[in-house]
């Protein structure tokens, strides 16, 4: 069975190994074959990895800067690479400035596929013919982009529908290159001086997580449907309706709804569209998302929502959402207030709660930061409060001190610009920290509450109960252990291990070299002494000595040089 496997492993491991080989090409040939990796790779595999001149890489070098080749190996490298690119781009608190203005440059430029695909991947997902499902089906599609495109359609009872299709075979195409990006992190993390400062091994996971959610339209489905659970009594929202029945994880089919895409502000105006109360209507409905649910549209650009005139909005494509706790939500108002109120050393604290970091942040040097960044925005009125901008500054604040924003916290930010955005399109006048005001406020009176704390300690109450009923034996056990003199204490340093390990491979090695060191000296003075037998006039048994040595010194050299990474 084992043998079986094996041999129906080997076609998914030929890809894998062709993939990889094409990968490690083109990064090799717009120069990442940093020192330390190049002196690890044998000649045969440079050859392999490396067919073209090496002064045509030299020259790509000399010519584009770092992000720009690295830009231009992701978009030779295809649709999982330009889509990790795009998502870098984001991510200004973990990516340098320079970086993130390459990637920001990289597009879906994909073109759509034909409808014997179409025809093809209803038939594998729902067992049925496209005409067996739809009475109409338009064979252009709407959008089309590196993972899905989508159709209008109708369904048999004469229902307008979306109809979003995952491209055929994109799936394990880019799982297969998600397990490569894996492995190459690691090795880039360990090895590269050049990329390794990116910290790719946390790039990759946090990429892997997202994309994973992305290629499973069963996801977007649900949180869809959540969607509009949650909002299914509040005024001003719409979310379209989800035809379970024809939905799996390749294909979804939903409510066709018609309306102005806020991409198009000129028709809006031209419709008679009040966009002042569409503008504060669509920073409500995220601030609610954000405080009241901590579920939310993490992509709330311009072109996933539609206005349904004269006040509603429309949401579409449910792939990315985010959510946050309610321990979050409050370290979010407790950060504003800190901001706002300058007492930059608890917001400090409060921003590394938000964060992740590799080592401790200085706290001093943050909190500074802090209060340069407060005196550069805050200082002024709310109309000229400019988000992005200030975004952008938080997030290079972030970069400078190590600290990254745990994914979610980033998507909320990202959310909060993209609503700024838009709404001082619409409105020249829109204030959204005056929309964010009252949110705060009412957090904050939850906080200081005392049904709210009496809320919080019944939640706790099944824990309390089981301490309270178990402290009493704890105690006993405790102080009998202690009385009869059988505690014992252990201490362990976090990390002693590894060294440990460390010096004795050192002091191994070490022996080893004296003994060597011996043996060799013993062998000089037998040889010295000639003893017999002799060969060709040497004394064997020096001779031998002389082997013996040579022979344990390369196993001591190779073990040394095994272990030197």
């Amino acid at each position: 069975m084992g043998s079986f496997d094996t041999i129906r492993h080997l076609p998914r491991a030929y890809r894998r190994l062709s993939r990889f080989r094409h990968i490690v090409r083109v990064l090799f040939k717009y120069g990442f074959d940093t020192i330390s990796l190049r002196e690890r790779v044998p000649q045969t595999l440079k050859r392999l990895f490396m067919p073209w001149r090496k002064d045509e890489t030299t020259e790509i070098a000399a010519k584009y800067s770092m992000p720009e080749r690295l830009r231009m190996a992701f978009v030779e490298l295809g649709p999982t690479f330009v889509k990790l690119g795009q998502v870098l781009a984001q991510r200004q608190d973990m990516i340098p400035p320079d970086f993130v203005h390459e990637f920001s440059k990289l597009q879906d430029n994909v073109p759509p596929f034909g409808m014997d695909l179409v025809r093809q991947q209803i038939r594998t997902e729902l067992g049925r013919e496209l005409e067996d499902v739809f009475s109409d089906f338009d064979e252009h599609p709407v959008g089309a982009a590196s993972m899905a495109q989508g159709h209008l359609a109708k369904l048999k009872d004469g229902t307008e529908v979306f109809v979003k299709i995952q491209r055929p075979g994109i799936a394990q195409s880019m799982r297969l290159d998600l397990e490569i990006l894996v492995q190459l992190a690691a090795a880039l993390e360990r090895h590269s001086e050049e990329l390794g400062f990116l910290r790719p091994v946390k790039i990759v996971e946090e990429f892997k997580n997202s994309l994973e959610q992305e290629l499973d339209f069963s996801r977007e489905m649900a949180n869809q449907m959540r969607f509009a659970h949650q909002f299914k009594n509040r005024e001003g929202i719409h979310i379209p309706w989800v035809y379970e029945e024809y939905c799996t994880k390749q294909i979804l089919v939903m409510e066709f709804v018609r309306g102005i895409k806020a991409t198009n502000l000129d028709e809006l105006r031209a419709a008679g569209a009040d966009l002042v109360k569409l503008s504060e209507l669509g920073a409500d409905l995220l601030l609610e998302q954000f405080f009241d649910y901590g579920f939310f549209h993490a992509d709330p650009h311009p072109g996933n929502m539609i206005f349904q005139l004269p006040s509603t909005i429309c949401y579409i494509d449910f792939g990315n959402v985010g959510r946050i706790t309610v321990d979050e939500r409050k370290l979010f108002g407790d950060m504003m207030m800190y901001l706002v109120a300058g007492d930059f050393k608890s917001c400090a604290r409060v921003l590394v709660a938000l964060t992740e970091h590799d080592g401790e942040p200085d706290m001093g040097e943050l909190e500074r930061d802090l209060g340069a960044f407060s005196d550069q925005h805050l200082h002024r009125r709310l109309n000229n409060l400019d988000i992005n901008s200030a975004l952008h500054d938080l997030y290079q604040l972030c970069y400078r001190q190590g600290l990254f924003l745990k994914p979610h916290i980033y998507m909320m930010f990202k959310a909060l610009a993209m609503s700024d955005k838009l709404g001082r399109d619409m409105n020249p006048n829109f204030e959204l920290m005056k929309q964010i005001q009252p949110f705060a406020e009412k957090l904050l009176l939850e906080q200081m509450n005392p049904l709210s704390a009496l809320k919080r300690l019944k939640t706790y109450k099944h824990e309390i109960g089981e301490l309270m009923d178990d402290a009493p034996r704890d105690v006993r056990q405790l102080l009998k252990q202690l009385l009869h003199g059988k505690m014992h204490f252990e201490h362990t340093v976090q990390g002693m291990t590894n060294l440990s390990k460390v010096f004795d491979g050192v002091f191994n090695r070490l022996a080893a070299a004296i003994v060597l060191a011996a043996m060799l000296v013993g062998s000089s003075i037998v040889v010295h002494a000639n003893p017999k037998p002799h060969w060709y006039g040497t004394s064997i048994m020096g001779l031998l000595g002389y082997v013996i040595s040579a022979v344990g010194g390369l196993l001591l050299l190779w073990d040394m040089m095994k272990h030197r990474g």
